[in-house]
């Protein structure tokens, strides 16, 4: 195993030490370019292609249940409520004190049961090939 490889794997594991609250925000704040100031701030100095190896077809459990990013186009597949509105009044018992009881869960999907479209256009349209399982 090269070095990459082993910094790959090792960076895997290591997403899988941080708790289930934590994992979210932590991908978060490593995939998106745009959060390099936060990264400075840690002292951690990433390289981008290394990075897209780890997270390419990244799966984890998080708060809502198994995430998977697909290879492909990056999307975070997750676990999705489908919600009811039932209630607008914050003390729906009317006992004066607020119970915030506004939504009835209906139904709480896989993450991979929705199938969600690759739409990647031009240059980048062939890697929606990458998300077949």
């Amino acid at each position: 195993m090269n070095s990459i490889d082993k910094l790959i794997q090792s960076t895997k594991d290591y997403v899988e030490t941080i708790p289930l609250e934590d994992r979210q925000r932590f991908i978060s704040l490593y995939i998106r370019p745009d959060r390099a100031l936060y990264r400075d701030k840690l002292g951690i100095e990433l390289h981008i292609p290394t990075l897209k190896q780890i997270l390419e077809g990244l799966q984890f459990e998080g708060p809502k249940g198994t995430y998977y990013i697909r290879p492909g186009d990056h999307v975070c597949e997750q676990p999705m409520n489908i919600l009811k509105l039932v209630n607008v009044n914050p003390d729906s018992d009317g006992d004066g004190k607020n119970d915030y009881k506004f939504f009835e869960t209906i139904y709480v999907s896989e993450y991979d049961e929705l199938g969600i479209p690759c739409t990647l256009a031009g240059d980048y349209a062939a890697r929606c090939d990458m998300n077949a399982k």
